[in-house]
């Protein structure tokens, strides 16, 4: 297990997020929120955090994959501006930093649950969300875009 995950699972379970390998979720009424750690694929020992929804309505999945979520960003990309560096040089066998903690724990959190809802989707796209990440375009018309 690597020392980010070791050090975010017990807060992520304490609310309410259910853990499988480098990914955890979480069940809402209309979508399922994601948050996953990927390694650098290229061995450089970096991280990347990716957090994601997946609408219920627009798919049977359970357990998403990040990548499968219908809305996805990277934490980089929705956290504090202080937060940025810690972010983009964590290293995979590395303790996380304070910062980084309260990044993924306090950032990456508030960011799921503001497009945990069609509405809050809605409301994410309206204020320029896509210029962060990656949302499908099934999306748009499933929130009346």
């Amino acid at each position: 297990m690597l020392p980010l995950e070791s050090s975010i699972s017990p807060t992520l379970k304490t609310q309410g997020f259910r853990k499988k390998a480098r990914t955890w979720w979480r069940d809402r009424e209309e979508t399922i929120q994601v948050l996953n750690i990927q390694k650098n694929p290229w061995g450089s020992g970096g991280l990347y955090i990716n957090l994601g929804v997946y609408i219920r309505e627009l798919g049977q999945d359970s357990s998403p994959a990040a990548h499968k979520c219908h809305v996805q960003v990277r934490l980089e990309t929705v956290a504090t501006e202080e937060a940025w560096n810690e972010i983009v040089s964590a290293v995979a066998d590395k303790e996380p930093s304070a910062a980084l903690l309260q990044a993924v724990l306090s950032d990456g959190v508030a960011w799921l649950n503001r497009v945990s809802t069609v509405e809050g989707i809605r409301c994410y796209l309206n204020d320029g969300g896509t210029k962060n990440g990656i949302v499908f375009a099934a999306v748009r018309e499933h929130v009346g875009l």
